[in-house]
């Protein structure tokens, strides 16, 4: 079984997310850099998708709903945990991990850290 790994990157500069198709020769080096004026975030996609289809990466603000329930809904940022090396779900506002899920959990990419307003969650989802 093979893994796919691509990594998507943040330009800071222009504010824009290019995706894993067009980094090109800037994944020379995959830890955050400055190329020439631009500072550019690399994102590792972590494997999985969200139950639209889409692809999750790190940096990623997912929602994670039990069984369609939207009143159990729990806001998670994906980061890599290099102290286990693998992706977790790091829970915002506190310093929780979940490193795995039992059936019947789906997520669902709500943001990204780079553009927190692309989506909006309310307090109970984002266990405020």
């Amino acid at each position: 079984m093979s893994r796919i790994i691509k990594f998507r990157c943040w330009d800071n500069i222009n504010k824009q997310m290019i995706p894993h198709e067009k980094i090109g020769v800037l994944l020379k080096n995959v830890n955050n850099k400055t190329v020439g004026k631009r500072q550019m975030y690399y994102e590792q996609f972590t494997g999985l998708l969200d139950r639209t289809g889409k692809e999750i990466y790190e940096g990623d603000i997912v929602k994670a709903v039990y069984c369609h329930l939207e009143i159990e809904a729990t806001v998670y940022e994906m980061v890599y945990d290099s102290d286990v090396a693998c992706f977790t779900f790091h829970q915002k506002h506190s310093h929780r991990f979940r490193y795995e899920f039992r059936d019947g959990y789906e997520f669902e990419i709500i943001s990204n850290i780079h553009c927190p307003s692309k989506g909006k969650t309310d307090d109970k989802a984002s266990g405020e």
